[in-house]
């Protein structure tokens, strides 16, 4: 077991309190209250990148294992305990993720129900300027029926700080162009939702509130590390999905401007 531990960690995001379905020593909470509090460093809420603030904060640690791997505090792999064998699974595959989810109508189309579609445009932008290369694969994957949800992926370290790296570099650039326009003393993002309730869809079912739609980065951040999936490996092994409990919304501090 020792020599798997040092070969692999599996990251349980989370932020609330929860009792882990598994007790593998191979699996490591993060708890995104442990890191400044509720804020980010660029001052926005920690709930605007969703599990991947703790994807990002993971991937700044010096003794980061081989394989790198992460689920949720309600979401595991159907393995669970029973850990298979990372070095026999990537003598074949490039990486392990979840069973992708079918989608309706496509990824775009689903996004486009739940979220404010100008968002995702800025993103596709950046991905056609910045990220070439990645652009076919992006297009692609909004059309497709198919989705990685969640976040969820076993890799290799280096193949983990590149899919993170690129994620943010993206999310980065998103910041800068939704938050140039807007001059406001409090949060930004809660001003640019509040100043477009109706295109993110605030009240139209009980679900879509201020917080839920303030999650916009973890939102983003789903889509293009399904398309870097599709991009970068081409020998997945799937695991089916278990999900234990219903999310627990973190609650922000609302501004005026959100009123």
């Amino acid at each position: 077991m020792d020599a798997m531990m040092q070969k692999l960690r599996i990251y349980i995001c989370t932020h609330t309190d929860f009792k882990p379905l598994v007790k593998n020593p191979v699996y490591e909470v993060v708890d995104a209250r442990q890191y400044n509090g509720d804020m980010c460093a660029n001052g926005l809420h920690g709930s605007f990148y969703s599990e991947l603030l703790m994807y990002k904060y993971v991937s700044e640690r010096k003794d980061l294992p081989e394989y790198v791997g992460f689920c949720g505090y309600r979401k595991y792999y159907s393995f669970r305990d029973d850990v298979p064998d990372m070095d026999a699974i990537f003598k074949e595959h490039d990486a392990i993720a979840t069973t992708p989810m079918r989608i309706e109508p496509d990824v775009r189309g689903h996004y486009l129900h739940y979220h404010n579609g100008y968002d995702l445009d800025i993103v596709t932008d950046i991905i056609r300027n910045d990220y070439p290369t990645l652009f076919p694969t992006f297009i692609q994957s909004l059309s497709q029926k198919e989705f990685y949800a969640c976040n969820m992926f076993i890799v290799r370290r280096d193949d983990f700080l590149w899919l993170i790296n690129t994620v943010f570099g993206i999310l980065d650039k998103y910041l800068e162009v939704v938050t140039a326009g807007i001059e406001t003393e409090g949060d930004p993002i809660l001003a640019r939702i509040a100043a477009h309730k109706k295109d993110y869809h605030i009240g139209m079912e009980p679900s879509l509130t201020m917080e839920y739609e303030y999650r916009i980065g973890g939102y983003l951040g789903e889509r293009i590390v399904n398309a870097l999936l599709f991009h970068r490996f081409r020998n997945i092994k799937h695991y089916n999905m278990i999900v234990t409990r219903n999310a627990v919304s973190p609650r922000l501090p609302l501004t005026k401007a959100s009123l």
